[in-house]
């Protein structure tokens, strides 16, 4: 099985506010996964796997927790593509609602 890390795919102005455009990335494989920096200043995101909503991360952590995998999913052979959208949203403990994305790690 082939790896491909891309580092990084997408920089998020502003650490991806909500009024960013989403992050897209196009790939080709069997496995996704989205690595982030989860801190006490982080919000939530939207995840869509080819056009369909397939999750909600919140990324806040009590303690900054650099470069964790955030997301993962298992997807049939073939061209995909993922979209992460900020929410504007956090949860109550989080002092903002920042987003940000460090990778994706594609597995064919």
């Amino acid at each position: 099985m082939k790896t491909r890390v891309a580092t990084p795919v997408i920089e998020l102005k502003n650490h991806g506010r909500v009024e960013e455009p989403p992050a897209e990335f196009a790939f080709s494989g069997t496995r996704i996964a989205w690595v982030a920096y989860r801190s006490p200043n982080r919000g939530k995101v939207a995840v869509y796997i080819d056009g369909v909503k397939v999750d909600t991360v919140d990324l806040y952590a009590a303690s900054a927790k650099p470069r964790r995998m955030v997301f993962s999913e298992s997807l049939s052979p073939g061209k995909h593509e993922i979209r992460i959208e900020a929410l504007g949203k956090s949860s109550e403990e989080s002092r903002d609602d920042r987003v940000g994305l460090d990778a994706f790690i594609v597995l064919r």
